[in-house]
Formats: C-alpha cells, structure tokens, sequence
C-alpha cells in the first residue's frame, strides 16, 4: 500500500469519512472573498507540498452547537470544527511518525474549494459542498504537509443540475429562512453560489437583542450558546441518503 492510499486508510480508521488530495497550485491561485479569516496554504506552510483534504459527517444535530462570545477573536467555540480537528491531529500524529514529516491541521484554508478540488463534491449555490453519499451534511478540514503526495482530479459533476428536485430554484434557496443565499459567486470553482453573510441567521445568534425571526431557527442552549441553523444543509435531496444508512447505523439501529 502507497503512503496516500495508507493515509486514506487511516483518516477512515481514525473516523473521517470522506479524504482526498487537493491540486496545491490551483488552491493557491483561487480567489476567494475578504474579511473570511481565509489563508493560502504557504500564508501558513511555507514549506508546504500537498493539501489532504478530510470530510466528517455529521450524522447528529448535536455535532452543530456552538458557543460565539459578543467579543473577542478567541470567543467562538463549534464542536464540528473541534471534532475535525481532534481527528486531524491525529493523522497529522500518524504521518509523522510514519515519514517525519512536519503536518499541520486548519481550517483557514479554503476547504471547500479544496474538496471541490480533490473530487469529493461540487460547490452548490449555498456554497457548500454537496457530495454524492452524503450531500451537504460533511463539515471539512485540511491537512498541510511537507510530504509530497499525487493530488486527486477535480470533481466534474454538477449534482445540483442533475438533481430533479432542483430545477429552477434549489431546494436550499427555497428553504433559507433568511434569504441569505443569493445568486451571484463568491469563488471561482463551478457551479459557484454565494452566501450574504449578513442575512445569515447563524451570523446574528449573539446579537444583543435578537431579531425574534432568527430565533425562530436557532436551538438556544445558554444566553451565547445555540444550534447552528442548517435548514439548507438538511434540505439537500443528496443529504437525505443518510438518513437510513449511517445516522441508523451510528445510533445502533441496525
């Protein structure tokens, strides 16, 4: 077995269920959107030779809880993005017991164009990956190192063209309680979509005097802490597979 092939093996192993290679040259060149805390990998590894990208699924709302502080940088707490990375370290851990090469996990990169680019799933026009077994219901991070591995081929189909459910307007548009999925593009990796983060519910969860409107789609646990809303994600057709095959699994149903 090849060292990618070892280290797709393990990422399962350790609990990802999706992994790929990204093209690192078409990750640099990409534009992406200001004011998004998003860096080219070399902003992080100068010395950086591939990008491994890693999908989680999340098969329990639970997994989307969240904790924003009304101020300060360090003030936000996700337990998706803690999951993924706890994981993340520990491949980063195995590979460089295995070749003593320097890895780092992050979140800072665009991973979405990042798994766009390493064939796990299109951009949708919520902008989230959407991937053939498991939809929009994956949450991403990468791996940066300095070992160089054979990036995987960008991913060609459209699955929301081809998805019935989706002609005309898509379900994700349809559903967005706030209206924050518009039509233009913020990325240059097809099909595109663009999120107007504004109107974004998940945006205002720590306003000091909530909108009751937003409320209405954010599970409240503490004053700062809630349920990210993911009507979009949950609307996906592709997301629905799920449902009866790894959630069941998973909660010890079958």
């Amino acid at each position: 077995m090849n060292l990618k092939a070892a280290l797709e093996h393990k990422s399962k192993e350790i609990g990802f269920d999706l992994f790929g290679v990204a093209d690192l040259a078409r990750l640099e060149a990409v534009e992406f959107p200001p004011d998004r805390g998003l860096k080219r990998p070399s902003e992080i590894m100068p010395d950086v030779r591939s990008v491994l990208i890693m999908g989680f699924v999340i098969w329990d709302e639970a997994m989307n809880a969240a904790v924003n502080a009304r101020a300060g940088e360090h003030g936000f707490f996700n337990f998706y993005r803690e999951i993924t990375e706890m994981l993340a370290w520990r491949l980063a851990d195995w590979l460089r017991e295995n070749t003593g090469a320097r890895t780092v996990p992050t979140h800072e990169v665009q991973e979405k164009v990042a798994a766009y680019l390493a064939g796990l799933g299109c951009i949708s026009r919520s902008t989230l990956v959407v991937t053939p077994a498991y939809g929009s219901r994956v949450r991403w991070v990468a791996l940066l190192t300095m070992t160089e591995l054979e990036p995987d081929l960008p991913y060609t189909r459209d699955l929301c063209a081809e998805q019935p459910l989706c002609q005309g307007t898509p379900l994700c548009f349809k559903t967005c309680p706030s209206g924050a999925i518009g039509p233009g593009r913020d990325n240059d990796m097809p099909p595109r979509g663009e999120v107007i983060m504004d109107r974004c519910i998940i945006e205002h969860a720590t306003d000091r005097n909530p909108d009751p409107k937003c409320d209405r789609y954010l599970a409240r646990l503490s004053e700062l802490g809630y349920l990210e809303c993911t009507r979009c994600s949950l609307a996906c057709p592709y997301s629905q597979s799920i449902e009866g095959t790894i959630i069941r699994e998973r909660r010890g149903l079958c």
